[in-house]
């Protein structure tokens, strides 16, 4: 097994472990809706009753309306309760882990490097929280990451979908189009 592959799995042991203990700690299957994740889910909710024009245009928060509508998607599939909405946060925050360990490994062509680091950002107060409950953070990394690995790998079609998304997830995101 090569060094990639080997990191990799470790790589997926490591984040089972981790997020199922973020999840034990926060009492993920009880825990109400915590901090500004209340709003998020009334507007997923609302997103989900209604992804009309006019709900586009017009909706409580500030950020764009990919964010709930991918959200609002995935409430019909799994429920619009707290729970079935923040099991898409760990997908999301799985994808971005991928692809921040293959980054690093195509980057230093070390499979303990790519681990440990992208091990130490999964543990990051910061990125616990985001990556278990319903926050539009998440969803903009994901494509933030996937945009700097297509960037990377000089796939422009990925590179425009990623920026696309991106932009519409957080309008800031801009920056981040321009620099690269």
């Amino acid at each position: 097994m090569n060094s990639y592959n080997k990191s990799l799995i470790i790589l997926v042991a490591a984040f089972i472990l981790v997020e199922g203990l973020a999840v034990w700690q926060a009492d993920f299957l009880r825990c109400p809706a915590w901090g500004d994740e209340r709003h998020f889910i009334e507007t997923v909710r609302a997103f989900g009753a209604d992804m009309g024009p006019e709900r586009i245009r017009d909706y409580r928060e500030v950020t764009p309306p990919l964010i709930y509508m991918v959200y609002a998607l995935w409430g019909h599939v799994a429920g619009f309760d707290s729970q079935g909405l923040r099991v898409l946060s760990i997908l999301f925050a799985f994808v971005v882990y991928v692809i921040f360990h293959r980054m690093l490994f195509t980057l230093f062509r070390n499979g303990a490097t790519a681990l440990y680091t992208t091990v130490f950002l999964m543990i990051n107060p910061y990125m616990l929280g985001t990556s278990i409950f319903v926050f539009t953070d998440m969803m903009t990394m994901m494509f933030v990451m996937i945009f700097m690995w297509s960037v990377f790998e000089e796939r422009p079609f990925v590179t425009l979908i990623a920026a696309a998304c991106a932009l519409l997830s957080r309008q800031y995101i801009v920056f981040m189009v321009m620099a690269a």
